[in-house]
């Protein structure tokens, strides 16, 4: 067996012995599941990394001595008064260090992609738009080999099932039987970002929706200012605030905390307590989400978002925590790229110690990071 092969089988065994409960059975149906983000605008965003630097399923070997060490060696500590030119008297933003963090090869003002017409070329284009498509893709295979489903997803096979989901917007005679290649090159010059919601069953099928977001109609001419304003805003000073609320009840851990499944009745009653919370504290008009936590009150994540909380380390310095995977959280693709990017740190995380009005980051793959302000906390004495 390959060292590869062996670390991925040592990942499960760590999973199914201690992530979860080992006594939990599996009674009911229900699919794998995972959200993509497709933008057009993503195309050359994001620099080229190797696999191995940046597999997901490692992130549950952290906490072990003989795991495998993140690509990032330090994380980010921001600061209130960070300097800009000298002037002592600028305004914090963290742009500068984002930009940074991501490493780009790019300057402002990239002109749209001109790819050739080769399909290999066109491909790799396509790659690119769909956001962390290959930890996506890791986490799947990952989730299937945990429940014993006997199969795994080509790389190859998700791209190409996609890029076949995606809707045209022009008129074609006969749509259903244009080539992937000719598909590609309709879909290129269309600038609509979609949600793209993946499923496969145990059985092996795979079906994925596509669901229109909301986005600018015209091509960015700065394309990374558009990636820290889409994605990473929660970490601007000037981004979308959300109200955070936290649950009366704990969560019980199981397979389907860690992994994402259609089997979300655990989240879907969290969220209705969150709109009875929003009408009787809150404003319901604002962006909602709601936090939960296990019954060792460590907190989890959000019910449709993982988290990581704003920890100041004197007055000025601060970083952002998310829960270790061990608390029963989900192993969230978006929570993987900010932890190797050094953007969140993980650290076990009371719910209790958390006030009214702190601040958090609230996050997905789809919708990025955005900042939420805590409204209440019935954990609390």
């Amino acid at each position: 067996m390959s060292a590869h092969n062996t670390s991925v089988a040592e990942v499960v065994e760590y999973v199914k012995k201690n992530i979860i409960d080992p006594n939990f059975e599996n009674v009911e149906e229900f699919e794998i599941l995972s959200t993509i983000r497709y933008d057009p605008n993503l195309t050359h965003v994001l620099p080229v990394t190797t696999q191995l630097d940046f597999d997901i399923r490692f992130d549950f070997l952290k906490n072990d001595s003989s795991s495998v060490v993140s690509a990032v060696s330090g994380n980010v500590l921001f600061n209130e008064d960070f300097l800009n030119d000298g002037n002592d008297n600028a305004v914090h933003d963290p742009l500068s260090e984002l930009l940074f963090l991501l490493e780009q090869p790019l300057k402002a003002g990239y002109t749209s992609l001109v790819p050739s017409s080769s399909k290999m070329d066109l491909k790799s284009t396509y790659e690119e738009r769909f956001f962390l498509l290959k930890e996506h893709h890791q986490r799947l295979n990952l989730t299937m080999s945990y429940f014993d489903w006997d199969f795994e997803i080509p790389f190859s096979l998700l791209l190409d099932k996609l890029i076949e989901a995606l809707p045209l917007a022009c008129a074609e005679s006969d749509e259903e039987n244009i080539s992937l290649s000719r598909r590609m090159e309709l879909l290129l010059s269309m600038n609509q970002s979609y949600k793209m919601r993946v499923l496969i069953s145990r059985g092996g099928n795979m079906k994925i929706e596509a669901y229109p977001l909301q986005t600018e109609t015209a091509e960015p001419n700065d394309k990374q200012q558009y990636f820290i304003n889409t994605l990473l805003s929660g970490f601007l000073t000037n981004g979308p605030v959300w109200d955070v609320y936290i649950d009366t009840q704990t969560i019980v851990i199981s397979p389907f905390t860690t992994f994402k499944t259609t089997k979300r009745q655990h989240y879907n009653e969290s969220r209705t307590r969150m709109t009875e919370m929003a009408s009787r504290i809150g404003n319901p008009n604002n962006k909602t989400e709601i936090l939960v936590y296990n019954e060792a009150f460590q907190l989890l994540e959000g019910s449709i978002t993982s988290v990581a909380v704003k920890n100041y380390i004197n007055e000025k310095e601060y970083r952002y925590v998310a829960p270790f995977l061990a608390s029963g959280c989900l192993c969230g693709v978006m929570r993987h790229f900010l932890i190797q990017k050094g953007l969140v740190q993980e650290e076990a995380i009371d719910i209790r110690d958390i006030s009214v009005g702190d601040e958090v980051l609230i996050f997905n793959s789809v919708m990025g990071c955005v900042k939420g302000i805590i409204k209440n906390n019935p954990t609390r004495k």
